[in-house]
């Protein structure tokens, strides 16, 4: 369980915190509210993207071996935004932040559910469920000390302590387990779809502050995306091995 809230609560913390605190990023960083927008929207695209990329991988790498290597990349993402000299590259941090949860979602949540017998699945939920929205609530009371306190660096910095923690917790006792079921060769079009069935209306949406409902810098990415997003149904639904 500690492997789970370990690699899902920090991006979830940051998410609810980082809205209160905006404009602190705003004028140390540049970029503008649209700026902001645009590293908060790309970031939740890459936490849904990482969860289908996730799902594709673990039925080729072992789910340890993601779990480990998605820990090291939330790590390297929370310090690149908590050492940002720009928006650039504090977007940039914040994107592969919700990447590395995206697929830490699919890597840990699924072997802990069905790891420990039918069971414990009730506490089991009980306790992620308590963790995980415990977490959403608690980052507006996060983001609210810290815009009190003007200091925002420190909480990325730990948010990569808790990412290494999680890197050592896995690294001790994330089970090694042998790759289960048929074998699944890559899907050249899943992802490429999947990426545009997330990134395009959370870009679309991430616009909305500087354009307008009518407007097509909103609706084009969002019709695009919905269309991706009924095209990987239909491709995967027809496939032998979705």
């Amino acid at each position: 369980m500690a492997l789970v809230l370990l690699a899902l609560c920090p991006f979830l913390i940051l998410s609810g915190a980082s809205q209160l605190f905006g404009e602190q990023l705003q004028r140390e960083l540049g970029g503008g509210a649209l700026g902001m927008q645009l590293a908060a929207g790309m970031s939740d695209a890459a936490y849904a993207l990482g969860a289908v990329v996730a799902a594709d991988l673990i039925q080729r790498v072992p789910a340890r071996r993601v779990y480990l290597a998605c820990e090291v990349a939330f790590v390297a993402g929370s310090l690149l935004a908590a050492l940002a000299p720009g928006i650039v590259p504090f977007a940039l941090g914040h994107v592969l932040q919700g990447l590395a949860t995206g697929m830490l979602l699919v890597a840990a949540l699924p072997p802990l559910v069905t790891g420990h017998g039918v069971d414990k699945v009730p506490m089991t939920a009980a306790f992620v469920s308590l963790g995980l929205f415990g977490a959403v609530t608690l980052g507006p009371v996060v983001g609210g000390i810290v815009g009190n306190v003007s200091h925002w660096r420190p909480l990325f910095v730990g948010t990569a302590v808790i990412g290494a923690l999680g890197f050592v917790t896995g690294l001790l006792a994330f089970p090694r387990r042998p790759l289960g079921g048929h074998e699944v060769t890559f899907d050249w079009t899943a992802i490429p779809i999947a990426a545009a069935a997330t990134i395009l209306p959370f870009l679309g949406v991430a616009l909305l502050g500087e354009v307008t409902f009518a407007s097509p810098g909103f609706l084009v990415p969002i019709v695009l995306g919905l269309a991706a997003l009924g095209a990987l149904l239909v491709t995967q639904y027809r496939m032998r091995h979705p």
